[in-house]
């Protein structure tokens, strides 16, 4: 999956954005700024329910979701996305506080916060090189 601005936009399923759901403000901008630099289209949101009026107009090919936000949870967001399209999408969660249960599996990985920017930035160039 190529992540990067250049994304080979003959596969009409996704536009090859990275989507970042959380709802706080600092956070999200952040972590939008920070990706942008580093050359991807990223779109936010600031709760689950606009995220999935962002996807369904055009479908992430990665999301960062917060777990803890008011109303729908990141667990639910995460569900409701994955129903709506593309299932080749990468989906990681990010929270303060991660347990172990079930519904982890609706991700393709967990990262704690503060996130771990190196790490990030090689599972980016990692997801970049395998389309």
């Amino acid at each position: 999956m190529k992540l990067q601005s250049s994304w080979d936009h003959s596969d009409q399923s996704h536009s090859g954005y990275i989507l970042v759901v959380d709802d706080n403000e600092d956070t999200r901008d952040a972590f939008q700024a920070l990706l942008e630099t580093w050359g991807y289209v990223v779109k936010t949101a600031d709760c689950g329910q606009r995220a999935l009026d962002i996807a369904r107009a055009d479908y992430p090919a990665v999301a960062f979701i917060d777990l803890s936000m008011p109303g729908m949870n990141g667990y639910e967001t995460a569900s409701r996305l994955r129903k709506l399209g593309d299932h080749r999408a990468k989906f990681f969660a990010v929270s303060a506080c991660i347990t172990d249960n079930d519904e982890n599996e609706l991700f393709d990985d967990l990262f704690q916060k503060p996130i771990n920017l190196d790490l990030i930035w090689k599972l980016l160039k990692a997801l970049s090189s395998t389309d």
